[in-house]
C-alpha cells in the first residue's frame, strides 16, 4: 500500500477510483490521493537553498519566508513535500557499536515536554534511527501493530552487537545485560551528535521561543537534517542552490558590459557599482531606470557622477549624485 502524500502514513483504506485510478484516504489525515498522478516537484534554486538554511543553517521556518518575502505556510508545505520524499534511514547488518540517548524538546507548550531517543553506529559516528514521544520504556522499547516500530525493535535482530547508554532504567530494562556497557564515558559521540541537531536545527535550540506544534513535522526536520550531514544529498541540493549566486555573476558582467558601452557612447563619466541582483530582475528594464536616472539629472542643469544600483531580493533604489551647475 502506498504512503499518504500529506502526512506520510501508511494507516490507509481505498476510497473508490477517480478517472480510472484507485483512490485512497488517509486514516491519519483524512486526506484523498491517487498514485501515479504524473506530477513531479522540480527543486528550485530557491527551494534548494531554503532547504539548506532549515537543515543546516539553523534558520528557522519565519526567517526563511521573511528572507524570500513569501507566506510560512508555503515554505513549510515545500519543506513537508520535500521531507517526505526522503527515505528513513537504513541500519547495516555489519553494525557492532550502537550508543543511545535521548534528548528534549517541546510540543504545543514548554510544559508538554516531547523526547527525541537516538541510535547512533559508533563507528563512524552516524545515526541509525530515532524515535519521539514520551520517555518511558513504552516510547523506546515496545510496538505493536497499530503503531511503527520503536527504536529498540529496529535493532535487536542484531544479535553480536553492543551497546552503550547511560543509567536511564528504561535502557536496563530492556536491553541485554550480557551486552549492554552503562556509562557517560561511553556515550560521548552520540552526546555530540545531540549538540550538532541542536547547533544545526533552529527547533532543537536550547534557549529558543521555538515551540514545535506538529510531532510528525519534528521527525521530518530531524530526517531533512540527517540526509543533509550523512548522505550524498548535500552536494546535488548544494550545485542548484549555488546557481542563484552564478545567474547573479553573469548578471554583475552584463550589467557591468552594458553601463560601459553606455557610459563610452554618451560620453559621461560614470562610475556603476551594483550590488547582488535577484536572477529575475529585466535586465532591459534596468537599463531603462539608468537613462532615465541620467537624463533626469542632466535636465536639472547637474552632472552625474555616479549611479548606483543596490538591490535586496525584490526591492532596488536608484540614486544618482552630482554637483551644481
Amino acid at each position: 500500500m502506498p504512503k499518504c502524500k500529506k502526512c506520510g502514513s501508511e494507516n490507509i483504506v481505498k476510497n473508490g477510483f477517480v478517472r480510472g485510478k484507485q483512490r485512497y484516504r488517509s486514516n491519519k489525515c483524512g486526506y484523498n490521493f491517487v498514485e501515479g498522478d504524473g506530477r513531479t516537484a522540480r527543486l528550485t534554486p530557491k527551494k534548494a537553498l531554503a532547504i539548506l538554511l532549515y537543515g543546516l543553517g539553523s534558520v528557522s521556518l519565519n526567517m526563511i519566508a521573511t528572507l524570500f518575502d513569501t507566506s510560512t505556510s508555503l515554505i513549510l508545505r515545500q519543506l513537508q513535500a520535500f521531507g517526505l520524499g526522503l527515505p528513513d534511514p537504513v541500519i547495516p547488518e555489519t553494525v557492532q557499536h550502537i550508543q543511545f540517548d535521548e534528548m528534549w524538546h517541546f510540543l504545543h507548550s514548554k510544559d508538554n515536554k516531547l523526547w527525541l531517543i537516538k541510535a547512533l553506529d559508533a563507528q563512524n559516528g552516524k545515526v541509525l534511527a530515532w524515535v519521539l514521544g514520551k520517555r518511558d520504556i513504552a516510547t523506546w522499547a515496545k510496538s505493536s501493530s497499530f503503531s511503527p516500530k520503536r527504536l529498540y525493535a529496529k535493532v535487536k535482530h542484531l544479535n553480536t552487537c553492543t551497546f552503550y547508554t547511560d543509567d536511564w532504567d528504561a535502557f536496563s530494562a530492556v536491553l541485554p545485560k550480557e551486552r549492554h556497557i552503562v556509562g557517560k564515558i561511553y556515550t560521548f559521540a552520540i552526546e555530540q551528535n545531540n549538540s550538532n541537531t541542536r547547533h544545526h536545527l533552529a527547533r532543537f535550540t536550547r534557549r529558543t521561543k521555538v515551540v514545535s506544534k506538529c510531532k510528525d513535522m519534528v521527525d521530518t526536520t530531524l530526517k531533512i537534517g540527517y540526509h543533509l550531514t550523512s548522505g550524498d544529498l548535500f552536494r546535488p541540493i548544494q550545485s542548484i542552490a549555488l546557481s542563484i549566486f552564478l545567474v547573479n555573476t553573469l548578471f554583475f558582467f552584463c550589467m557591468t558590459f552594458v553601463h560601459k558601452l553606455y557610459c563610452s557612447f554618451s560620453k559621461i563619466h560614470t562610475i556603476c557599482h551594483i550590488g547582488i541582483l535577484p536572477y529575475s530582475t529585466n535586465l532591459s528594464c534596468t537599463f531603462m531606470l539608468t537613462d532615465y536616472m541620467l537624463s533626469s539629472a542632466k535636465a536639472r542643469g547637474l552632472e552625474p557622477e555616479m549611479v548606483v544600483a543596490d538591490s535586496w531580493y525584490s526591492s532596488f533604489s536608484w540614486l544618482a549624485l552630482g554637483k551644481g551647475s
